[in-house]
């Protein structure tokens, strides 16, 4: 499967996720490419990113912390689900380690939920990772999603995006 076509498949599983929720609720996909959303960690990596319209890539000779946050209307709802679409653009298959910090820093108040994953991304291929409440032992995400993760030589975020249902209710047809 080409790059467009499972990029495609994958957002057509978000809009499905969002779909399967109650019909009276609408659903927000907010969807951001990696070059809008994200930047190097510290100075030091960002001789090795190369940030294009569509990704932010490691094109570098070694790898690369990225930090990423999704653009999001807050409306005080919990987010239904977060995720990451990740490039190989290298002929062996690597892991991207992310960790979503889900949530605000406010000193002297609560702190981001954090919950790593390693994303397996196969050759020349792509992946997609999602989180979601059952990776939070089954507590609401909170709606603001922020990432840090370890791009490797040859791989791009090419995306990150929420879903979340904003509360609004469909009046019935007459």
């Amino acid at each position: 499967m080409n790059r467009l076509a499972f990029a495609t498949a994958g957002i057509a599983m978000v809009v499905g996720l969002a779909a399967s929720h109650e019909a009276s609720a609408i659903q927000r996909l907010n969807l951001v490419n990696g070059a809008g959303a994200c930047q190097g960690a510290l100075p030091s990596y960002e001789g090795n990113l190369r940030k294009r319209p569509t990704a932010i890539a490691n094109e570098g000779t070694a790898n690369a912390f990225v930090s990423c946050s999704t653009v999001q209307d807050y409306l005080g709802f919990a987010a239904d689900a977060y995720g990451i679409m990740v490039n190989n653009n290298t002929g062996a298959a690597v892991n991207v380690n992310c960790t979503l910090a889900s949530g605000i820093k406010l000193n002297g108040q609560t702190s981001p939920i954090l919950i790593p994953k390693s994303i397996p991304v196969p050759a020349n291929g792509v992946a997609e990772v999602q989180w979601q409440a059952s990776d939070n032992g089954g507590d609401p995400l909170p709606p603001t999603g922020n990432w840090s993760c370890n791009l490797p030589v040859g791989t791009e975020i090419g995306s990150v995006y929420v879903v979340v249902e904003d509360g609004s209710a469909q009046e019935p047809a007459p």
